[in-house]
């Protein structure tokens, strides 16, 4: 038998928990052949959260009743109770509240007035009665159910896994939480207007020069990396000196053509990585035996320009970006090909973020490795600096990043080349200084044998520390 069921939704700062309750109960509802209309109750500090979840609701046709506007510490039960009573058609069968988003006062007193509704109108017709709310996937459930799930006092799990079955979408994750995805317009710090891309999605020969470099990181190749690219000389004399700006660290192209050798002696360079290299740079290539670059002046062909310039950036840390990225889509296709459900993800390099929803964005930040789960943004950020101060400052930033732009339920991960106890460090540090158990993960060398540095991971070793991600700390698997 069909029912007609009454939503209400309590809204906080973070509304992204809110959208996916609404989408996954009235899709859960709505699969069973029910109706659904939804009420929001709402602070005045959350009115703008209100307003994008609202407009995301009535643009997919679903019936929205009056909000419900209370107070952030007294809550008027009362009031909330009669508007709630004002908004119910005659023929509604249940009243369900959601109460995740909002003050926990909020929660109480919306709860509380879902009994009263129900008390008073015993007698006169017969209504179901549930509650629920989105528990992130935190151990808080048994094991068997630690992916994000709501939890309803009638059915315990309402939805097991609200990942499942949602459209991954970015843009509109950002959007909900008052951020901006590329692509948009810029202004830079002299004025100038610049465009920042939409999110890419790299080639599999970029991917697959990323993955040779990191499987020849290790020892002498590893030094001769910091010697030639992009601040060693000669390189940065050649392509980031500009004579008129001396102290510009943007990429600069020389006046005059000529020819880069690179100061390398090991055959890894020549047998394995400028091979790929020249598979990436097609317009670039380089003499492989003599380990050497042909470049052009200022002004020669834009396939070429365009080529030396991603190549600076892919020398610099492209690379490690690279490799993360394709091991991270490695483990996520082959999670795929085992259960079907787990298609729903998207999977991205460089995206810019603004906290312009419109116009000319003034200030924005750019994030690595981007991957959404469903809804869930996990943020990868990668680093050759295995300086631990700066590891650590990296590690908050990223952290900040994920969560604004992903909400709570957001997570992060540094990939760098500090030594494996440096990362274990600042991991512990930044759990004492949120109060949370690993709240974003850093990802450094080897552990040593005997003590020193360890060896960097290699392409193995960063597919099984995704799939130890997904499988463990995600649940995604």
């Amino acid at each position: 038998m069909a029912r007609k069921i009454h939503l209400v939704l309590t809204v906080g700062k973070n509304p992204l928990p809110v959208w996916v309750a609404w989408d996954r109960l009235t899709n859960h509802w709505t699969n069973e052949g029910h109706e659904v209309a939804v009420q929001f109750v709402h602070t005045p500090g959350s009115e703008d959260e209100k307003e994008r979840l609202k407009e995301y609701c009535t643009t997919h046709g679903v019936t929205v009743r009056d909000d419900i506007e209370v107070d952030a510490r007294s809550p008027d039960r009362a009031d909330i109770e009669n508007q709630i009573r004002k908004a119910l058609p005659p023929d509604f069968t249940d009243l369900h509240i959601h109460y995740t988003g909002g003050t926990q006062a909020m929660g109480v007193a919306t709860v509380y007035a879902m009994m009263v509704v129900q008390h008073n109108l015993l007698g006169q017709q017969t209504i179901a009665v549930d509650a629920s709310y989105l528990d992130p996937g935190r151990g808080i459930l048994p094991a068997t159910s630690s992916s994000p799930a709501i939890v309803s006092w009638n059915d315990d799990l309402l939805i097991a896994d609200t990942r499942v079955n949602i459209t991954p979408n970015l843009k509109e994750i950002a959007t909900l939480n008052g951020f901006r995805v590329g692509p948009f317009d810029y202004y830079k710090i002299d004025g100038t207007a610049d465009k920042r891309l939409a999110p890419q999605i790299p080639t599999d020969e970029r991917l697959q020069a990323g993955a040779v470099v990191l499987d020849n990181y290790r020892g002498i190749v590893e030094q001769e990396f910091r010697d030639n690219f992009p601040k060693g000389k000669p390189w940065s004399d050649t392509f980031h000196k500009n004579p008129d700006e001396p102290e510009s660290d943007d990429f600069f192209h020389p006046n005059d053509g000529g020819c880069f050798v690179l100061q390398a002696s090991d055959s890894k360079w020549e047998n394995n990585i400028l091979p790929a290299v020249n598979e990436a740079y097609p317009s670039c290539p380089w003499n492989c035996s003599k380990k050497e670059l042909p470049y052009p002046a200022a002004g020669g062909a834009a396939d070429q320009q365009r080529d030396l310039e991603e190549m600076d950036k892919f020398f610099t840390s492209h690379w490690l970006e690279y490799a993360a990225y394709a091991a991270f889509k490695n483990v996520l296709r082959s999670i795929e090909a085992r259960s079907p459900e787990r298609a729903n993800f998207e999977l991205y390099h460089n995206v810019y973020v603004t906290p312009y929803l419109n116009g000319v964005a003034s200030r924005d930040f750019e994030l690595d490795v981007v991957a959404v789960l469903g809804y869930q943004v996990v943020v990868v950020s990668c680093s050759i600096t295995s300086n631990k101060s700066d590891i650590k400052q990296k590690a908050m930033e990223v952290y900040h990043r994920a969560k604004q732009l992903g909400g709570d339920a957001a997570r992060a991960v540094v990939l760098c080349v500090a030594s494996s106890q440096d990362a274990r460090l600042v991991e512990d540090e930044l759990k004492d200084e949120t109060g949370i158990e690993r709240p974003l993960q850093v990802w450094g060398r080897q552990q040593a044998r005997g003590g020193g540095w360890g060896p960097v991971p290699n392409m193995d070793n960063l597919c099984a520390k995704f799939q130890s991600l997904c499988q463990d700390d995600l649940h995604w698997a």
